[in-house]
């Protein structure tokens, strides 16, 4: 067995020569003294006393130590400076040198120390030194280091969706960044009213509010967050965060603009087909009833009843033009017809289909 048992100058033993013994004791006796030793004079350590640690801060990789010094009343005997070791909880490694202090300073900082790992406990001790000679050990203060804090995710693009108000936000997890097992992440929005400009959207129809700040949740495994129910085409400012398993938070990202869509519009209705003409029909529809934006215009699609694929030729009719005369059709055949609108975001969802005949040629 190798121990050691720190003696303490200036607590129970004077600084002058001894010899020192060990007996090992168990619960019913105890054994021969040892040999003793030669003679160990403690004045070489300079009466110098130990001292306590105080206060240990750790954030991140980072330690900052105080501690007490007793000074001897002979000022020959200050230490000229302080070392600083750790050892970490439950391991066999020893102590590990931190750094080292200069004359009468009682505080250390311990900058990106790798031996530090988040969230482990660790022993902290201070020892004096004097002429190169190590005094004695403080008692060993036990210090938790702080748990690493997760890195902060970055948004990386905005897609959309048919539905009005609705956005879906990517970014980029950082997942090359230590800060533990993440639990989840949370996204936050609010209507960016420096950028609001009430009445440019024409053609809406009246609607309720929907949300204008809020946040939404993701699990872990998540790359994107779908948010719903916003106010469509107006600004808003996102924002996200990540939440490790230990509940700590990174910090949130920087603030990123980006506009909701007013959705596509809806679907027309057509009221009238004529095709009393040899090679052209006439449809006649309504627009739709919500439109969710400026009305661009209308395609006219048209294609051969009981054709054997659903491809079909279009034209485009203007926006305060309901009605179409398609032309260059045959003769006596019963085509097919749907009517869709578009807006500056898209073309909305086509009609249904409604069936017309062109003229035969007529019999001589």
């Amino acid at each position: 067995i190798n121990a050691e048992w720190p003696l303490r100058p200036g607590r129970n033993l004077e600084a002058k020569p001894y010899t020192i013994s060990v007996v090992l004791q168990n619960k019913f006796e105890a054994s021969e003294s040892s040999e003793p030793s030669g003679r160990i004079n403690l004045a070489d350590y300079n009466d110098i006393l130990h001292s306590a640690v105080e206060n240990v801060r750790v954030k991140d990789n980072n330690a900052y130590l105080a501690w007490g010094g007793e000074e001897a009343q002979d000022t020959a005997d200050t230490p000229d400076s302080y070392k600083v070791y750790i050892s970490e909880v439950g391991t066999s490694d020893g102590r590990s040198y931190l750094g080292l202090s200069t004359e009468m300073e009682y505080a250390i900082d311990v900058d990106n120390t790798a031996s530090l790992k988040h969230f482990t406990e660790y022993y902290f001790q201070v020892v004096p030194v004097k002429n190169g000679k190590e005094g004695l050990y403080s008692k060993p203060l036990l210090v938790r280091t702080q748990p690493a804090v997760p890195a902060t995710p970055l948004i990386t693009a905005f897609n959309y969706t048919t539905v009005p108000g609705e956005i879906i936000v990517s970014f980029d997890r950082k997942w090359s960044i230590s800060g533990g097992i993440i639990k989840e992440f949370e996204i936050f929005y609010a209507r960016n009213t420096s950028d609001y400009n009430i009445g440019t959207k024409q053609g809406v129809l009246s609607r309720k509010r929907r949300q204008s700040q809020g946040s939404v949740t993701a699990d872990s495994a998540a790359v994107n967050i779908r948010i719903s129910d916003l106010n469509p085409g107006e600004p808003y400012i996102f924002s996200m965060l990540t939440v490790n398993e230990l509940g700590l938070q990174s910090e949130k990202s920087e603030a990123t603009a980006a506009k909701t869509q007013t959705g596509l519009p809806g679907v027309p209705t057509i009221t009238n087909r004529d095709g009393s003409g040899r090679d052209a029909i006439l449809v006649k529809w309504s627009a739709p009833t919500i439109t969710n934006g400026q009305i661009m215009g209308y395609y006219v699609y048209y294609r051969l009843d009981n054709s054997f694929n659903d491809v079909a030729a279009r034209v485009t009719a203007p926006f305060n033009k309901l009605y179409q005369n398609v032309t260059g059709l045959e003769e006596g055949f019963t085509y097919e017809l749907a009517v869709s609108a578009f807006t500056e975001e898209g073309e909305g969802e086509k009609s249904s289909w409604e069936e017309a005949r062109t003229r035969p040629k007529s019999v001589p």
